[in-house]
């Protein structure tokens, strides 16, 4: 049998101890809201590489890029999973000094709503296997400037309406059967993530009982209150929250790993968690429940926790808070095992300090991604939204633009032509010639169904 090494590797190559090479091909950019990468094996043997939560997945499935206009971070709209152990067809073979070149359509995944230029940073890591090696070992991750390039888009009216939260049902395509399960999970991840918060709320100021330390690393006061917070806000999502279940989506996104996937939520749409095939055949108790599904899940969410997948299952998230306690604490699994606490372990500090915390511990961390500044520029944006034709839509998205960003430097400067075909530009002067606002408008809605009809 093939013995496999497991790395994580951060995406740079300054280091010979990093076999991987990741840039971006900004010659190949489009303005459609594409990036092209180039992910090189730097090392002198083949190896496979695992395509979870990086751009080889067929759907990004992690918040692996930085996206931002004019300083502005763009949320993350994509997906995130929680899964069983990766298969062969999982990993990808990636030969000793050979690249792969990868196209990811970033407006997809993010929420580019506004035309300019937006700054692309990867900030991603790989997980490898190297075959025929007895020895298991982890690389260090990296930390130093991480590839990047810039991108002109242009949303169209369609995409900026892909943005429009669609208010779903408590339960979404699922028999009474699946309804009945969901309802008991949720009542008994009422009843764990309020006994995981209790059990925060009353640790000492830093406590180094087991129970904590085994899933969020060695005492740090800092780190305490985060986990603190998070439980707190976990606690209230399913006791205050209308939480929506969707039974059925998870099975059309990807039918073949439906069974090997518990669950998966977007971070940026609250409370919408979505099932798969794994979550059904888990069990109640013990590890990997329900119950613990939908705290993984729930602290993914932007406005609990805002947690990510740095490790999966018990083993991984355990070697993650010894060796990298800040991840674990925003590691959505180590959450999920916190909670459901199996096998038991105590919360009783092994000096025999005192456990009760005199701290505040309601002072919970707000994740601020309010994306406008003020609450009618949200509004006149919704407003644009409700408009039925995209003429309408554009017209107004132009004033919207005009009335808050005037002198934005990403507005669209019509003498900046730079990233545009001589065709392109040529037609476009045509428009900027013209007298009229509604035919100007007029004619760039023309414009843009010529060059980019599929905007």
């Amino acid at each position: 049998m093939k013995k496999l090494l497991l790395i994580a590797l951060a995406p740079l190559l300054s280091f010979a101890s990093t076999p991987i090479e990741v840039k971006f091909l900004s010659d190949e950019n489009t303005n459609s809201g594409t990036v092209v990468l180039s992910v090189k094996n730097n090392s002198k043997q083949d190896i496979e590489l695992l395509k979870w939560n990086t751009p080889f997945e067929k759907t990004l499935s992690s918040d692996v890029f930085n996206v931002n206009i004019n300083g502005k971070e763009n949320l993350y709209m994509g997906r995130t999973v929680k899964r069983i152990k990766p298969k062969d067809s999982d990993y990808i073979l990636l030969q000793s000094g050979i690249s792969e070149k990868i196209t990811v359509d970033l407006s997809k995944y993010y929420e580019m709503k506004r035309r300019g230029e937006y700054n692309i940073e990867f900030d991603g890591t790989f997980q490898y296997r190297i075959l025929d090696t007895t020895d298991v070992k982890r690389a260090k991750v990296i930390k130093e400037e991480f590839p990047k390039t810039k991108l002109f888009f242009n949303p169209s009216a369609k995409q900026k309406r892909a943005f429009t939260p669609k208010k779903k049902a408590q339960f979404e395509g699922c028999s009474q059967n699946d309804i009945k399960v969901l309802k008991t999970a949720h009542t008994d991840a009422i009843t764990m993530s309020k006994k995981a918060s209790e059990a925060m709320n009353n640790a000492g100021k830093k406590t180094s009982a087991e129970r904590y330390t085994t899933w969020f690393g060695k005492a740090d006061e800092k780190r305490q209150k985060i986990v603190t917070d998070a439980f707190s806000k976990i606690y209230d999502a399913f006791e205050n929250k209308d939480l929506s279940f969707d039974c059925g989506t998870c099975k059309k996104w990807d039918e073949e790993r439906y069974d090997e996937t518990f669950a998966y939520v977007h971070p940026n749409s609250e409370y919408e968690i979505y099932l798969c095939g794994a979550f059904w055949k888990s069990s109640t108790t013990g590890t990997d429940t329900q119950a613990g599904t939908l705290i993984h899940e729930v602290s993914h969410f932007t406005t609990v926790a805002g947690t990510g997948d740095f490790a999966y299952q018990q083993t991984p998230a355990k070697d993650l808070a010894k060796k990298s306690p800040d991840k674990a604490v925003n590691n959505a699994e180590n959450y999920d095992y916190f909670a459901e606490n199996n096998p038991k372990l105590s919360m009783d500090n092994p000096n025999g300090e005192n456990n009760d915390n005199t701290e505040d511990n309601n002072n919970s961390i707000i994740n601020d991604n309010n994306y406008y500044d003020s609450t009618e520029e949200d509004e006149d944006w919704n407003r644009c939204l409700e408009l039925k034709s995209d003429k309408e839509i554009d017209n107004c998205f132009i004033k919207w633009e005009e009335k808050y960003y005037p002198n934005s430097e990403d507005n669209w400067d019509i003498d900046d032509n730079s990233y545009l075909t001589q065709e392109e530009e040529k037609d476009l002067k045509i428009c900027e010639e013209l007298k009229d606002e509604a035919e100007i408008n007029n004619c760039l809605i023309k414009w843009e169904n010529k060059y980019y009809p599929n905007n």
